[in-house]
């Protein structure tokens, strides 16, 4: 596995290093950008990514699999084309369920949404085409400039407009960036719509991926648009502003390092030997549950008045939000390495499944808290919700890997994830200030910390 250590650890330090960029940043906006604002583009945004899956119909996926440059490029062409239709109906549906209830006229609207999605796309199928040339380097800087591309946008346009349209736009920017960075490291050439390539290509090869692959990774994306898009609808932009704000904070943050190292894992696990195969899922699963304690931990250390001076008045909600949802959302850390899982052993039914056992319990609960319960709460059922639904995906797919779900789970539910789940559920900040806490949190921190770096050192030798 030493290899699979080697290409996951230049991904891993960027992926850190991109954190702390985002770290770094998000003071800057909060003073730039109101809640009501943020919570406007988180609105907008929301509904995007809603059909963000559907780029490419999960052929850029396909592409990893491809072992001859002629394969990977004509797949790489027929997602170019495919898109160009994607992003336009999207586009269209995205402006009719708006409705106007932004500053924005319909047609500016129509042709942001179109340019995000198409260049999105465009993006995703690159990425992939680096990964199956092994170019894990190229991968790392294209994920790097476009974290950076995007916090300078960001910062650049708030400090003259400060408004939500120039958050999406810089959405936009930053996916133009890596594409330009991508186009000097490829030699890939596709026009924008390629009849010959539509026409040659044979979809019955993979049937899979736009069907069972793709079908799964829409449910799963409207499992967690729908309760924020119902949020928007029952509850004021502000709250959904600072609740959007920590969502993204800290979910794109594990995502990123899930993402980060999925095509690396996918890739070493289809070349791996069904022995080879159990060890690398069990020492990636003990990483990734290491960088959640570490992560909850780190978070746990920092106090009411911390996150109002980094942030500012107007954000001060922040501090309790972020604790309900560092719980929550821990496990979607290894949600994205997983599905891989199913990929390598062709169970992608298995993920359309569960994609929709998540749509179905995220909207009814999504539903049931907008109309009952105060925004406060709907959260909490938000993240209970959120939690019992990743572990489920998770302890599903190491199943594949014959591992048993009571191994799983225990190795999922470590005795210090059921601590914070105490301190969660009876949160009393004079507790949480308590000398003796911090310094049992910052002792866990350092633990697992040292655990992490143990873990590495033996995946590394093996």
């Amino acid at each position: 596995m030493s290899n699979l250590t080697q290409n996951v650890g230049i991904l891993m330090r960027v992926s850190i290093l991109t954190q702390l960029i985002s770290f770094a940043s998000y003071p800057v906006f909060t003073r730039l950008y109101d809640p009501n604002q943020f919570g406007t583009y988180g609105i907008v945004f929301t509904a995007v990514n809603f059909f963000m899956p559907l780029m490419g119909l999960k052929l850029d996926v396909a592409i990893i699999q491809e072992n001859t440059i002629k394969g990977r490029s004509h797949l790489f062409r027929a997602i170019v084309t495919i898109n160009l239709f994607i992003s336009f109906l999207a586009s269209l549906f995205v402006v009719i369920y708006l409705n106007g209830s932004v500053d924005l006229s319909d047609m500016y609207l129509f042709l942001l949404v179109f340019l995000l999605l198409y260049f999105f796309g465009f993006y995703q199928a690159h990425n992939q085409l680096l990964v199956s040339e092994q170019k894990y380097k190229d991968f790392s800087n294209v994920l790097m400039l476009e974290k950076v591309s995007i916090t300078a946008l960001k910062i650049l346009f708030g400090l003259f407009y400060g408004n939500w349209i120039v958050l999406f736009i810089s959405e936009i920017g930053a996916k133009i960036s890596g594409i330009i960075y991508q186009r000097k490291v490829l030699s890939y050439r596709a026009l924008i719509f390629d009849q010959r390539v539509i026409n040659k290509f044979d979809w019955s090869r993979y049937k899979n991926y736009f069907t069972y692959d793709l079908f799964s990774d829409f449910l799963d994306t409207a499992s967690n648009a729908v309760p924020i898009l119902i949020f928007g609808l029952y509850y004021s932009k502000i709250d959904v502003g600072i609740f959007l704000f920590v969502y993204g904070l800290y979910k794109v943050g594990l995502k990123l390092w899930g993402k980060s190292i999925s095509p690396v894992f996918f890739r070493t696990l289809e070349l791996a030997s069904e022995g080879d195969r159990i060890k690398i899922v069990e020492t990636t699963v003990n990483i990734a549950v290491y960088v959640i304690i570490v992560t909850q931990g780190i978070l746990l250390l920092i106090d009411r008045g911390s996150y109002v001076w980094l942030f500012g008045e107007n954000w001060g909600a922040l501090y309790d939000i972020s604790f309900m949802v560092c719980l929550g959302l821990s496990p979607i850390l290894l949600v994205k390495v997983v599905s891989n899982i199913f990929r390598v052993y062709r169970k992608q039914s298995y993920l359309a499944y569960l994609g929709g056992f998540n749509l179905i319990l995220f909207s009814s609960s999504g539903f049931f808290s907008a109309i009952n319960l105060e925004f406060d709460n709907a959260l909490k059922v938000f993240v209970a919700t959120s939690l019992i639904v990743y572990l489920v995906y998770i302890v599903v797919a190491l199943g594949l890997v014959r591992v048993p779900w009571q191994s799983a789970l225990h190795r999922l539910l470590r005795s210090e994830l059921i601590v914070l789940v105490i301190i969660y559920a009876s949160i009393d900040e004079d507790i949480l200030t308590a000398w003796y806490m911090k310094i049992g949190l910052l002792l866990l921190v350092f633990y697992r910390m040292y655990s992490l770096v143990m873990e590495w050192k033996k995946m590394s030798l093996q």
